[in-house]
């Protein structure tokens, strides 16, 4: 039986997070996508609901740099598939 340090876990953890908040940011952006709103404009709706959740003290360059990354990880997540995060 194979042990995984908890760095392991804990890097395999955040590499979840990240799909899953890529996923969220997905199905948002078709949801207003369906309800025939522009590209810019879908970006615009999914960038206000991150930011309502997110404390004062985050960045503009920070919530990119986040937002980048999940969509990386979850676009490469979608292709190759999720459960091969754990």
């Amino acid at each position: 039986m194979q042990t995984e340090s908890k760095s392991e876990i804990a890097s395999k953890e955040v590499i979840e997070s990240y799909f899953n908040f890529g996923e969220a940011m997905k199905k948002h952006f078709d949801h207003y996508k369906n309800l025939k709103y522009r590209e810019r404009a879908c970006l615009a709706l999914v960038n206000d609901e991150i930011w309502k959740q997110l404390p004062d003290n985050i960045t503009n360059d920070a919530l990119k740099k986040r937002k980048e990354r999940a969509g990386k990880i979850y676009d490469l997540f979608v292709s190759i598939g999720k459960e091969k995060i754990r």
